[in-house]
């Protein structure tokens, strides 16, 4: 085998996750610097005040959790995967949310 083969046979995967990390590296620094919200400054009490006062519109929408703790599933202990405690230890939870007013909700 030629020296440049061995060369190259080492040098191409070397570049190619060079590249790879500094692609990632510079999508990051680009997506962090896209917009900064510009927020008002308030304390804890004036937040939790505001946050009890909104008028809040009817909203709907999807949670996921996703609970990776190296468990294997634990879904069969409790029966029901969907319905057990035991069962969102572990997997992907998928939950559909929607309210609308104080009384409406599911």
């Amino acid at each position: 085998m030629k020296k440049s083969c061995r060369i190259l046979r080492f040098a191409i995967p070397v570049s190619l996750v060079g590249l790879t990390v500094g692609g990632a590296s510079i999508s990051n620094l680009v997506l962090a610097d896209a917009q900064i919200p510009n927020l008002p400054v308030l304390a804890a009490a004036q937040l939790l005040v505001r946050v009890t006062s909104a008028q809040v519109p009817a909203f709907s929408g999807t949670v996921k959790l996703t609970a990776n703790l190296g468990l294997p599933d634990l879904g069969s202990f409790g029966g029901s995967a969907s319905s057990s405690v035991i069962g969102l230890l572990s997997g992907s939870h998928t939950a559909n949310v929607s309210a609308d007013g104080a009384t409406k909700s599911r």
